[in-house]
């Protein structure tokens, strides 16, 4: 930086450090000014509540003490030496002594103190009078009441009209000096609001100097700078100074040209990046759909525009209501948007259904969020993965299931029978080398048995064709039914059920009582194979609105956390510790499946080493009025 360069910049910073300072200054003055009138309202204000205020209330106080001697002495008097009567006279001669002290400390003003030695002098005579009084008590009553009237009651009224003296001497010198606090008050107020005025004057004139030196080039720059921000690149500023606002118009004109030159570079390649994202959006092959943070359509791809039968150029800018009318779709959106986070469908079950053109389309909708630097949504990707062949698949699959059971109940009932026979010896006699490999298959031709009729029951309940029979029923009855024929294997391994209290005070069921029975069944017979011996099963439940939410806690072996989400699908065998914990994998499946039939969920909650919690929702079943039960 060279020196005219300096001092042209320290021309500018000392314009605008002079101007503080001569606004500092005024503000100063004023402030001064202001304290000054504060201190000599608080000295008058002193006067009248220091010097006065005590001697006013030790007045008043004096007053009421000594009336309340004369009220003693008269009923003294009625009454004929009463003891109460002359304990509150002495009482009172003590607060009027005490009064009398502070007065007597608080000596400001002229006939204060005279006025303080009558009161002294006249009191102690009343005093005198009070006791000649007492001693007539054994006199009769005539005597008593012509020397309370003509000498204790005309004493009396001299004390109080002294008192009253010194009230109104003080009093009359808190009016004086409240008078002087208001002409004082007035004083201030117009010298302040003078001072301040004319402070205020100079300072404005002062700013409108300042503003003149910094603001109005600064106003030019901004100005200048909103149009380059519009994307008028095609300006610049004069520089008519050498200092700091010179140096940022010149350093201005600078950035200008620089982008003036990066645009020109850049145009092409922005342009041709835009292009191949487009491309690559509208080139997936699965419906694509991009809204801003107000759920209005930013763009979309074939996919979608073929779906919905729309056109991106048509639609871009709309709210997605407006052309997709589809609840599921906005719910995943919103969902997204709420929580930042992507939001995916788990399951072929929670596949979004459409019909188009008469034909059903399945897809698993995946909304994901996306945030600027600031965290702040600017807006949501919702990706609709097409299922509708892998759906078909799975379709076909479960039908070759259903089909193969079929077939294979035949023949494992012909065989089940004919080992049967062999092992009654009905033909003919057969060693135990023989026996042993009977019962071998007999054991594998029932597991068979139980496998196919958990696969044809499956089978069933996805295609519809079993038919719940759903009644109001006891959910402790049903808990009793399933856990009857376990009761062989609780023993055997010594484990604790315990089905909690409230269990039995549960409002009705609207369920299929055995299917429900069955759901118990499976799970306390999982819980029971996978807990340690001595362990402990626990049943619980609770209403919650129109449903009961059941939970089956054990302490096993519990569950790896990877694998919680999928035990409930078909054919599924986890494995913990090289150990398979669900069976052929279908108990759980058929499970679910009958309690989403009664429009339940079920889930489970578990940790290794400390058990697992399965927790599932049945409804309740409803009264006569409309109400549940």
């Amino acid at each position: 930086m060279n020196a005219s360069l300096f001092r042209s910049g320290t021309s500018l910073r000392w314009k605008i450090l002079l101007g503080y300072m001569v606004i500092a200054g005024l503000l100063l003055i004023t402030s001064i000014w202001a304290i000054y009138n504060f201190i000599s309202l608080n000295q008058a204000i002193k006067d009248i509540m220091v010097a006065s205020y005590r001697s006013v209330v030790a007045s008043q106080k004096m007053i009421e003490a000594l009336e309340q001697q004369d009220n003693a002495a008269s009923f003294f008097w009625f009454v004929n030496s009463d003891a109460e009567n002359i304990s509150n006279f002495l009482t009172n001669q003590q607060e009027f002594s005490k009064w009398y002290t502070i007065a007597e400390g608080n000596v400001t003003f002229r006939g204060e103190r005279e006025t303080l030695q009558r009161i002294h002098g006249d009191y102690h005579l009343y005093l005198i009078y009070f006791q000649q009084f007492r001693e007539m008590s054994l006199l009769n009553s005539n005597q008593m009441k012509e020397y309370y009237v003509t000498r204790l009651t005309p004493q009396f009224r001299r004390v109080k009209k002294e008192c009253y003296v010194l009230l109104n001497i003080n009093q009359n010198h808190m009016v004086r000096a409240n008078d002087r606090a208001k002409s004082n008050a007035q004083k201030a107020i117009f010298s302040t609001t003078f001072v301040s005025v004319l402070a205020l004057f100079l300072a404005i004139l002062l700013g409108y100097r300042i503003s003149a030196i910094i603001i109005t080039p600064t106003l030019k720059l901004t100005e200048y700078a909103k149009k380059i921000g519009e994307g008028d690149l095609d300006q610049t500023i004069q520089v008519e100074t050498k200092d700091e606002i010179g140096r940022l118009a010149e350093e201005f004109n600078r950035m200008a040209q620089r982008l003036r030159e990066y645009d020109k570079h850049n145009i092409e390649k922005l342009i041709a990046e835009r292009r191949r994202a487009n491309a690559i959006v509208r080139s997936i092959p699965d419906p694509l759909i991009v809204v801003d943070a107000d759920y209005r359509i930013i763009a979309i791809n074939s996919a979608a525009e073929k779906l919905f039968l729309i056109k991106e150029k048509q639609v871009k800018g709309t709210h997605i209501l407006e052309v997709v009318n589809n609840e599921m779709i906005f719910n995943t959106l919103k969902e997204s948007a709420e929580t930042h986070l992507p939001i995916r469908a788990m399951s072929m079950d929670s596949a979004l259904a459409l019909n188009v053109n008469n034909s059903v389309y399945h897809y698993l909708l995946e909304a994901t969020p996306v945030d600027d630097k600031e965290g702040n949504l600017i807006g949501i990707v919702v990706f609709m993965g097409d299922v509708t062949q892998l759906l078909e698949f799975d379709r076909i699959k479960s039908d070759f299931v259903s089909t193969a059971s079929h077939e294979f109940r035949t023949p494992l009932t012909s065989i089940t029978l004919s080992v049967g026979l062999l092992l009654e010896q009905t033909v003919g006699a057969i060693n135990n080398k023989q026996e042993q490999l009977l019962q071998v298959i007999q054991e594998d031709c029932n597991r068979l048995n139980n496998l196919v009729s958990e696969l044809l029951d499956l089978s069933r309940m996805e295609s519809g064709k079993i038919v719940m029979t759903k009644e109001s029923s006891s959910l402790s009855k049903i808990i009793e039914a399933s856990i009857q024929p376990l009761q062989i294997q609780l023993e055997e391994k010594q484990i604790d059920l315990k089905i909690e209290s409230r269990v039995k005070n549960l409002p009705m069921l609207l369920v299929d009582a055995s299917r429900i029975a069955w759901v118990f069944n499976n799970i306390i017979s999982n819980a029971i194979r996978y807990t340690s011996e001595n362990g402990l099963i626990q049943i619980d439940a609770l209403v919650n609105g129109e449903w009961v939410l059941v939970s089956v806690k054990d302490n096993g072996i519990g569950i790896p956390k990877e694998y919680q989400s999928k035990i409930f699908e078909k054919f599924v065998q986890v494995k913990n510790n090289d150990e398979y914990i669900s069976g052929a994998g279908l108990g759980l499946a058929i499970t679910r499946k009958i309690i989403e039939t009664h429009g339940g969920k079920i889930w489970v909650e578990s940790e290794l080493g400390v058990g697992s919690t399965f927790c599932f929702t049945l409804p309740l079943a409803p009264n006569s009025e409309g109400g549940f039960v």
